[in-house]
C-alpha cells in the first residue's frame, strides 16, 4: 500500500486567485496557478502543413522565478501526490485550452484523476458546487481555440511579414486589422464629409419659458423638409428665418395645451464586457485595458477588512443572464431597501441556440454579494476599485428595478400666425433613479414648471436666429469602437480591450485625449491590405469566421475542416500580394551622413521607433535619434565637448557626446543618479 493521498489539487490560471480559493477550501486542498498559458505554438513550424497537427513548445520566460518549465514540474509533482485533480482555469475557450495543456502534460496514470470545474464567481458556495458538478474537458471548446490560434498565427505572421517588408509597418493580424479598418474608414468618412447649414429660431419669453418655432403661415425652402413635420423648423436660407423674426410682435399667446404624455426611461440591462468597458470609458475616461485589469482584480479577490473577498463575477462575458439564486437575493434587497413597488419582473432572455456568439453559460457581470454596498468597501480598496464596483453594483440593481417614468407636457404659442412650442419633462415615478448613482439626472428634472393655461399671454424677452450645421461622424473612442465591433459581430469579450488599444501600440493610431485618429501609416497599411486581401480584411469575413469558431465550439464543425479550407487559399493570396503591393521607399531627410556622405533616411526599428540611419547600411552604421537631443550641463571626459541625452533605436535613453562621430564617448543612464532622476522626470 502506498502513501494515502489526502489532498485534492485545484489548478487555476492566475496566482491572484490562490489566496481567495484557499481561504474557502482550507487545508484539504492545494491550489496552484499556471500563471497563464504554459505552451504556445512552436515559433518556426507550429503546425504540419499536410495534416494540420499542431506542434507545441513550452513558453520561454526571461524571469527564472516565472519559468514555465518549473511551473509545469511543480504542477506534475503536486498532481502525483493528489487524490483528485481539478482544472479550474477560466470558464471560456482560452481557459479550456489551458486546462487541456495541463491535462496533456500530466503522466498517463494521473490523467485518470483529472476533472474540469468552472465557476463564474469566487465564493465558497460556487467553488463547492463546481466540484459537485465536475465534468470532463470540453474538447469542442479546445478545438475552437486551436482553430482560432492557428488562424491568428497564419494570418498574423503572413500579413505582418508583408507589412514590415513593403509598408514600414510593425505588424498586422486577423483581429487587429479589422479594428484599424473601422478607425480608418471613419477617418476617410470625415475627410469626404461636406457640411450643410441651416437656421432655426429660438427664444425666451416671460417667466423664462424657452420656445422654438414649429410652423409658419407660408411656404419657404426648408432644410431636410421631410423631417420637419414634428420638430423645430429648419430654414435653408437665412433671409427666410430673418423675415419671421422681423414679423414677430411682442406677445406670445397660448392657443393649445397637449394632453399629458407619460414616457419611460431607458431599460437597463445587466452588464456585459463591452458595456462595462464603454461605460467606464465614458464615465471615468479609462482605457479598455485599465478597466479590464481592475475588473480582473475584483473577480480574483481582495483583502477587505481582514477578509478575502471577490467582488464581481467573471468579467469576460457576452451574457445578460443572472442566476436564480442571485435574482432572489437582489429582489429581496430591493424590496427591503426601497419597497416592493420598485421591483421589476426581470426575466432572463431565452437564448436561441443559433445565437452562438453568446459565450457558454456565463452570467452577466454582477456583484458577488448584492448586500455588500459600495460604501462598505470604500475605506479598504483603491479609489478605482471603489468606482468600478459602484458602477457594477448600481447598474445591476437598475436592471432589476422599474424604469423611471416622466410627464411630458407640450404647450403651443402663436405670434402673428407663427406657431411656437415649449415642452416640459418632469419626474412621475423614480424607478431606478432612486439610486444615488442617478442623482445628477434626478436633480436636472426636479423642478416645478410654471402654471400655464390656454389664453395666457407672455411678453417676448429674446428671439435668436441660430445658425446650425451638420457635423462629420465623430472620431471613434475606445468606447464607441468597442460598441461598433460588438454590433458587427467581430469581437469577443476576451478580445475587445486588445482590439481597441493595439493600434496605438503599433504606430497605426494616435490617441488624442479620447479620440482615435489613424496615422498616415495606418491608413496606408489598411488600404493596401484591403486591396490585396479584400476577403480577409473585411468585417463580413471576420464576423463569419467568429461564427464558424462558435460552431466548432458547439461541436458541429471539425476545426481542421475550417483551417484546411482557408489556409492554402490565403497563402496563395499572400504570394500574389508581394507583387501587388509596391514597397514604400524610406523617407529622405535632405541631409548627408556625417561619416560617409550618403543620404540619410528615416527608418523604423523592430520596436516601431522611427530613427535616422544611413542609406549606405550595412557598410555604414551611422544612426541618430529623431528626438531632439537634450544638452546636459556636463562636459565629455574625453574631448570636453557638451554631453547630450539621446534615445537609441530600442527607445532607451543614453548619454553621448556632441562630438560624435569623432568622439565615441557613451554612458548608460544608470551609471549616474542624476541621469536617472533626469530620465524619470
Amino acid at each position: 500500500m502506498g502513501e494515502k493521498m489526502q489532498k485534492d489539487l485545484i489548478v487555476v490560471e492566475s496566482p491572484n486567485k490562490i489566496k481567495s480559493i484557499q481561504s474557502y477550501l482550507g487545508d484539504s486542498y492545494n491550489v496552484i496557478a499556471t500563471c497563464g498559458h504554459l505552451r504556445e505554438l512552436a515559433k518556426k513550424s507550429g503546425y504540419d502543413p499536410k495534416t494540420y497537427d499542431l506542434k507545441w513548445e513550452i513558453i520561454k520566460t526571461t524571469n527564472k522565478k516565472l519559468s514555465k518549465k518549473q511551473q509545469i514540474k511543480t504542477i506534475i509533482d503536486l498532481a502525483k501526490k493528489s487524490n483528485n485533480i481539478y482544472l479550474a482555469t477560466d470558464p471560456d475557450r482560452e481557459g479550456e485550452a489551458i486546462s487541456w495543456h495541463v491535462y496533456d502534460l500530466l503522466p498517463k496514470k494521473d490523467k485518470e484523476r483529472v476533472k474540469r470545474i468552472t465557476f463564474n464567481e469566487i465564493t465558497q458556495k460556487a467553488i463547492l458546487k463546481s466540484i459537485d458538478e465536475k465534468h470532463d474537458i470540453d474538447f469542442n471548446l479546445v478545438d475552437s481555440q486551436f482553430a482560432r490560434r492557428i488562424l491568428d498565427r497564419v494570418i498574423g505572421y503572413k500579413l505582418s511579414g508583408l507589412v514590415k517588408k513593403n509598408l514600414h509597418g510593425l505588424s498586422a493580424g486577423r483581429v487587429q486589422s479589422i479594428a484599424l479598418l473601422f478607425v480608418v474608414e471613419r477617418e476617410l468618412e470625415r475627410r469626404s464629409f461636406v457640411k450643410e447649414e441651416w437656421y432655426q429660431i429660438e427664444g425666451i419669453i416671460e417667466k423664462n419659458i424657452f420656445v422654438s418655432l414649429r410652423k409658419i403661415p407660408y411656404d419657404v425652402e426648408l432644410y431636410n423638409q421631410k423631417d420637419n413635420s414634428d420638430s423645430d423648423l429648419k430654414f435653408l436660407h437665412k433671409k427666410d428665418a430673418q423675415r419671421v423674426i422681423d414679423d414677430l410682435s411682442d406677445i406670445f399667446k397660448v392657443y393649445s395645451i397637449d394632453d399629458l404624455k407619460i414616457t419611460k426611461g431607458d431599460v437597463q440591462l445587466p452588464l456585459t464586457t463591452d458595456k462595462l468597458l464603454q461605460i467606464a470609458s465614458n464615465n471615468f475616461g479609462w482605457s479598455a485595458n485599465k478597466t479590464t485589469l481592475i475588473a480582473q482584480q475584483m473577480f480574483e479577490g481582495l483583502e477587505i477588512n481582514n477578509q478575502q473577498l471577490a467582488l464581481i463575477t467573471y468579467p469576460r462575458t457576452d451574457s445578460e443572464r443572472l442566476s436564480d439564486d442571485f435574482l432572489q437575493e437582489a429582489n429581496a434587497f430591493i424590496e427591503n431597501n426601497f419597497g416592493k413597488e420598485y421591483l421589476e419582473n426581470f426575466k432572463n432572455k431565452k437564448i436561441n441556440r443559433k445565437e452562438v456568439n453568446i459565450q457558454d453559460a456565463h452570467e452577466a457581470i454582477r456583484p458577488v454579494d448584492i448586500n455588500l454596498k459600495p460604501e462598505e468597501i470604500k475605506d479598504y480598496v483603491s479609489l478605482d476599485i471603489y468606482k468600478l464596483y459602484n458602477l457594477v453594483w448600481n447598474k445591476t440593481l437598475s436592471a432589476l428595478m422599474k424604469v423611471p417614468t416622466f410627464n411630458k407636457q407640450v404647450i403651443r404659442f402663436i405670434n402673428n400666425e407663427y406657431k411656437f412650442y415649449t415642452a416640459y419633462k418632469t419626474i412621475r415615478t423614480l424607478g431606478y433613479w432612486i439610486l444615488d448613482f442617478y442623482k445628477k439626472q434626478r436633480d436636472e428634472l426636479e423642478f416645478q414648471p410654471p402654471i400655464i393655461n390656454v389664453g395666457d399671454e407672455f411678453k417676448k424677452e429674446k428671439i435668436d436666429l441660430i445658425q446650425k450645421e451638420t457635423t462629420p461622424p465623430p472620431y471613434y473612442t475606445e468606447a464607441s469602437l468597442i460598441a461598433a465591433l460588438k454590433n458587427a459581430g467581430v469581437g469577443r469579450p476576451s478580445t475587445y480591450a486588445t482590439m481597441a488599444t493595439i493600434g496605438t501600440t503599433r504606430g497605426y493610431i494616435n490617441k488624442d485625449k479620447s479620440k482615435l485618429i489613424p496615422t498616415e501609416l495606418g491608413i496606408k497599411v489598411i488600404q493596401e491590405l484591403k486591396e490585396a486581401f479584400p476577403k480577409v480584411i473585411s468585417i463580413k469575413f471576420t464576423s463569419e469566421m467568429e461564427e464558424r469558431l462558435d460552431v466548432i465550439a458547439n461541436g458541429k464543425l471539425f476545426w481542421k475542416d475550417l483551417v484546411s479550407t482557408f489556409i492554402p487559399i490565403f497563402e496563395e493570396e499572400v504570394k500574389q500580394a508581394y507583387t501587388k503591393i509596391e514597397k514604400v521607399p524610406d523617407e529622405k531627410i535632405n541631409r548627408l551622413c556625417p561619416i560617409c556622405a550618403h543620404d540619410l533616411l528615416i527608418k523604423r526599428s523592430r520596436m516601431n521607433t522611427r530613427f535616422i540611419a544611413c542609406s549606405n547600411f550595412p557598410t555604414c552604421r551611422f544612426t541618430e535619434s529623431l528626438e531632439k537631443p537634450e544638452i546636459l550641463n556636463e562636459l565629455c571626459p574625453n574631448c570636453s565637448k557638451s554631453l547630450v541625452k539621446r534615445k537609441n533605436r530600442k527607445n532607451k535613453y543614453f548619454i553621448g557626446c556632441t562630438g560624435y562621430p569623432e568622439c565615441n564617448f557613451i554612458r548608460n543612464l544608470d551609471e549616474s543618479n542624476n541621469d536617472k532622476n533626469d530620465f524619470n522626470q
